[in-house]
């Protein structure tokens, strides 16, 4: 059985904010019980190069790659090097991996499904992840996993000497505490305690701990993000390194961190926490996250660096037509870095995201024979939704410090219309068939999601619909306009609500296993949402009073997951097929790990040399 969980009073992160918004706050554009079996090493480890310096590579099954594509951490060394833990994906689920790098066998870790952002004890003796909404432990030679408090989302962890465990909910939610044993979190930085808002990622205990490397975040900037620490007794922070992320401790007395794949060492003092020598690149091509800036990699107190490798075209997806038996058709466009694509109201368009340049565009793609064109822009814009009608887009843009939700016509002329603006991130999901409503999600960081209203023309003062507690997000109008469809994640885990707009009346569940992302069929009474990598349906009718039928699945297929406010599929307006963005480059779920002991003392030595 497992402990009962602590709880995080008070302030909850936002748990599942990611991909467009969380790129545009970070780099300055919109920029998610079996055996594996054998591990096969590619031969002997290599010794060539650097003296006591050996190379070798874990091969992962095919079935079970690195779960990498979450944008999470997946992997993490002990400290003594002996053994590694990683996250795999077999289907729709993750799960840890514990193997010994003197064996050939890695194990599962039982009752570690939906495992992210794993994490040793200083001793190597207990695996801590995230799963669930909750912070866990589980031995590291096998046993039963204890809850130790809730997590809401994942934003990273580490285990002090004194058996303390920091983590960060989601970005957004401050810095907390608990000990090793479970209990209730404490407060060690409070969300937007930090200068300027602030915010941090991916914290790193250093020897002492006293103190602790993280990565922070300017929300609402255009700036890119910087390496930090902070100091836990007086929750003062500082930046160290700009353009970094991914911050780690080495024994050797360097600040390990990741600038576009290349991972970056400098002399650092932990106790005066300041870099004391000229940064050297030491090695490229490690696996980076571009939409939460985790990176694949982690180092050893005794020298051993394990890392997943990453080459280029791994951000670049395709764009492709599902019908409702799961039978895929890519639409004729090159492979881009795409994002939350929509279907005009008269199914003749295409509006999607892309990332490009270190900057968002909207594109529009002809449904017929796939030729594209931009919306014009004059910064980083994104997130669009059709509407009212074919006619014109809404979409968000991030100006002057500010998030924007502006409309304008779809052929691009006219100047673009200011909706709203507010200081936390923001996402348009659906207009009223009539125009007079605009829903969209606010990302606060004291309420997590929250589902606002606007009435353009007609009431200038948006107006919060549902904002609690829980993290809501993604609601979509019925056609006829008397329901709303959302998710919320109030139970402990993601499902799809019904409510009567604009009310009052009462709320049904729709999903009944976990469900996110509704989608309402235009022509017909249904719903369209998804349960992992299941593409759900049900019946719903709203007249003369509201009738839901029981879920039922239609087809399953790994594709990109969702993105801040907004499911990242659409239905056509017929609802018999859907657009999908596929799976990313070869890299997005990694194969293999890469295995280098000696690796601290070889890096030593190049940092030195290549010091004025």
């Amino acid at each position: 059985m497992e402990e009962t969980p602590g709880k995080i009073e008070g302030t909850r992160g936002l748990a599942r904010w990611r991909v467009a918004l969380f790129v545009l706050a970070t780099i300055g554009v919109f920029a998610t019980g079996f055996c594996l079996g054998r591990r096969r090493v590619a031969g002997p480890p290599e010794t060539g190069g650097p003296a006591g310096v050996s190379r070798l590579v874990i091969e992962l099954p095919a079935d079970a790659p690195l779960a990498a594509e979450s944008g999470l951490p997946a992997l993490a060394i002990a400290p003594r090097g002996e053994r590694i833990v990683y996250v795999a994906r077999r289907g729709s689920h993750t799960q840890l991996y514990l193997r010994d790098l003197d064996q050939i066998e890695a194990s599962a870790l039982p009752r570690s499904d939906g495992a992210s952002a794993p994490f040793f004890s200083p001793g190597g003796d207990w695996v801590a992840f995230f799963a669930d909404g909750h912070l866990k432990k589980v031995p590291a030679q096998g046993g039963e996993p204890v809850t130790l408090c809730e997590a809401g989302g994942t934003g990273g962890g580490s285990w002090g000497p004194d058996d303390t465990i920091y983590f960060v909910p989601s970005n957004g939610a401050g810095l907390f505490q608990v000990p090793a044993s479970g209990g209730r979190p404490g407060v060690v930085s409070a969300p937007g305690a930090l200068p300027g808002g602030t915010s941090m990622l991916w914290p790193e205990i250093l020897p002492g701990g006293r103190a602790l490397l993280c990565t922070l975040l300017s929300a609402g900037r255009h700036e890119a993000p910087k390496v930090g620490a902070l100091r836990l007794a007086t929750a003062e922070s500082a930046a160290l390194v700009d353009g970094n992320g991914f911050a780690r401790y080495a024994s050797s007395g360097h600040l390990l961190c990741v600038r576009g794949g290349a991972l970056i060492a400098a002399p650092f003092d932990p106790v005066g926490l300041r870099v004391t020598g000229k940064p050297v690149q030491v090695l490229e091509g490690i696996l980076v996250d571009p939409t939460t800036g985790a990176a694949q990699y982690a180092v050893s107190a005794s020298g051993t660096l394990v890392y997943a490798p990453s080459e280029s075209g791994a951000s670049e997806r395709a764009l492709l037509w599902v019908d409702r038996e799961g039978a895929v058709a890519p639409l004729p466009a090159d492979r881009r870095d795409f994002d939350v694509p929509r279907v005009s109201p008269d199914g003749r368009y295409l509006a999607v995201s892309v990332s490009e340049a270190r900057r968002m565009e909207v594109w529009i793609f002809d449904v017929a024979n796939g030729s594209p064109r931009r919306l014009p822009s004059q910064g980083s814009d994104g997130l669009p939704l059709w509407g009212p009608g074919s006619g014109s887009l809404t979409y968000v843009s991030l100006r002057a410090g500010a998030w924007s939700i502006f409309r304008r016509p779809a052929g691009g002329d006219g100047v673009p219309e200011l909706l709203v603006s507010d200081e936390h991130p923001l996402s348009p999901s659906a207009w009223s068939s009539d125009g007079r409503a605009l829903l969209y999600t606010v990302a606060d960081p004291g309420t997590r999601g929250d589902i606002w209203v606007l009435a353009p023309g007609r009431d200038a003062r948006p107006r919060p619909l549902i904002r609690t507690a829980a993290d809501e997000w993604g609601a979509v109008f019925s056609p006829d306009g008397r329901f709303i469809a959302y998710t919320s994640d109030e139970s402990g885990r993601n499902e799809v609500y019904l409510r009567p707009y604009p009310g009052p009346g009462e709320r049904r569940q729709l999903s009944t296993a976990g469900g996110y992302g509704p989608v309402w069929n235009r022509s017909r009474s249904e719903v369209f949402f998804r349960s992992g990598d299941t593409m759900m349906t049900a019946s719903v009718s709203t007249r003369p009073a509201l009738s839901v039928g029981a879920p039922s699945p239609l087809f399953d297929l790994k594709f990109k997951g969702p993105s801040a406010g907004s499911p990242n599929y659409d239905a056509t307006p017929d609802g018999r097929r859907f657009v999908l963005i596929g799976g990313g480059g070869r890299n997005s779920s990694p194969a293999k790990i890469h295995v280098v002991l000696g690796w601290l003392e070889d890096m030593k030595r190049r940092v030195v040399a290549a010091q004025d």
